[in-house]
């Protein structure tokens, strides 16, 4: 890159103060010149040099229920056709932007479909690359209305060691906890996956491969044996709620 531009001057031009001063203002604009052309090429390499962008198609998707009705979630995961089901208050990842399409909720029952029959759709282009996206699906007397969040990604917990070996049940809250403890397993492995004691295969199969994912060893390198034990769990309970 150029410290500077050379001019060249004639000496027979220097005769006189005036000429002087000429030359030092040509000196000056010429240095001017040659700061503007390396600031201008600085900023041409900057905006020429690759840049990283988070993909929206990495998003996880995730639905809550915070209406007067339990829902049912009827959606695309690379083309198979899925479904959950949700209680009041209770919410489930469905997957990531890229894999989900034809999403839509709306009740289910013989009663609830009867006063709630249509299904409305979700919108996924609602996701922000590097972000996550979370649908709160919410009811005013009956109008049926979402709201779209767009969430920092959830980074799991470090463990640390303390002398003291961590339960893996406190990874799925203190319900699951408090049910397992009580002897309950089978609400408390459906509460592992967000199951209601309806759920079907599919809707089973499905929550299974998103939580084994979440907590896969290599996935948490930092809490590898927690994680292990967790998926120990996850498994055992797939197993058991198998149909």
């Amino acid at each position: 890159m150029y410290d500077s531009i050379i001019i060249v001057i004639d000496t027979n031009e220097m005769q006189n103060n005036k000429n002087v001063e000429n030359i030092m203002a040509l000196k000056l604009y010429g240095m001017t010149l040659a700061g503007t052309l390396i600031s201008v090429l600085s900023s041409l390499a900057m905006e020429s040099a690759p840049a990283y962008k988070a993909d929206v198609h990495e998003s996880i998707v995730t639905i809550r229920n915070e209406s007067s009705w339990p829902i049912e979630i009827i959606y695309k995961r690379r083309g198979k056709e899925l479904s959950r089901r949700l209680e009041v208050e209770a919410e489930a990842d469905l997957g990531k932007v890229g894999e989900l399409s034809d999403v839509y909720y709306g009740t289910y029952g013989d009663y609830y479909g009867a006063v709630f029959y249509k299904k409305f759709p979700v919108n996924l282009g609602r996701a922000l690359p590097g972000k996550n996206l979370k649908v709160i699906i919410s009811t005013w007397l009956k109008v049926w209305t979402e709201k779209y969040v767009n969430l920092e990604p959830k980074k799991q917990p470090i463990i640390k060691e303390t002398g003291k070996e961590k339960d893996p049940w406190e990874a799925f809250g203190k319900k699951a906890q408090n049910l397992f403890s009580a002897g309950d397993t089978v609400r408390a492995y459906r509460r592992i996956f967000g199951l209601t004691s309806n759920f079907s295969q599919a809707e089973l199969d499905a929550a299974y491969r998103a939580l084994i994912l979440k907590w896969h060893p290599d996935k948490n390198q930092d809490q590898q044996e927690y994680a292990t034990a967790v998926s120990k769990i996850i498994t055992e309970a797939h197993e058991a709620l198998k149909k």
